[in-house]
């Protein structure tokens, strides 16, 4: 059996290793990189803390380029490509597979293939902040493109339904922590997905038919939960 500071040295072999493998943080956190370029510093400080960087995922991962070498131009090949435009919905699609598929039956995609400036995955997610938004959030970025006052009432039930998932969110959390049964819990993270999905579609129908079903389940949920404590 090793011994155990022969353990010890080879974990911090591996730990120094895996920090000096990724060059783009090496380089994009000092304080001379702050200095020259802060959008970018703020872009990677972001990042740190996103839900991306706290799922180990590397620069190179959506980027592109060469994570590994200390050579500016090698680091930097080809690594502005996954991130243009009218590629983001691909490589969101590397990973998201199946909101990228619904994404393709939406009319916003249809819009992009035509309109380099119309809505994609960063559009309404931002590049960092992958969560569910805020609501008013949605609102300010739905009204780039569509007024509030349109017959066909997009902001208003975008609003709308955005409520619903915020509500959805945090009774989800709620159920789960107070211990359900497992294979209850795994219907209910279904029923989750398939709504983002007829997000990701704009399927507003579907949609608010899925929420309004989803949330009352939830409800009736954490009230038996909460009877049964007392």
């Amino acid at each position: 059996m090793p011994s155990k500071s022969l353990i010890i040295f080879l974990m911090l072999c591996f730990v120094a290793g895996t920090a000096v493998a990724d060059q783009c943080r090496e380089c994009h956190n000092t304080s001379v990189f702050k200095v020259k370029h802060k959008a970018h510093y703020d872009y990677h400080v972001g990042y740190e803390t996103s839900v991306h960087g706290l799922a180990g995922l590397g620069c190179a991962d959506c980027h592109g380029g060469d994570s590994t070498s200390t050579d500016k131009d090698a680091a930097h090949a080809g690594v502005r490509e996954n991130v243009m435009r009218d590629n983001i919905p691909a490589a969101c699609g590397e990973c998201h597979e199946s909101q990228y598929e619904a994404f393709l039956g939406s009319g916003h995609f249809q819009a992009l293939e035509g309109d380099h400036d119309a809505p994609h995955c960063a559009t309404c997610h931002g590049s960092m902040e992958m969560d569910v938004m805020f609501v008013s959030k949605v609102k300010r970025r739905c009204l780039k493109c569509h007024d509030e006052d349109d017959e066909d009432g997009v902001v208003t039930r975008t609003d709308k339904l955005m409520s619903l998932v915020n509500a959805i969110v945090g009774y989800k959390s709620l159920v789960e922590a107070d211990g359900e049964d497992p294979a209850v819990l795994s219907e209910i993270q279904e029923s989750f997905e398939r709504l983002t999905l007829y997000w990701h579609r704009f399927d507003f129908d579907q949609a608010e038919t899925e929420s309004l079903e989803l949330l009352a389940k939830l409800r009736s949920m954490r009230a038996e939960s909460k009877s049964g404590q007392e």
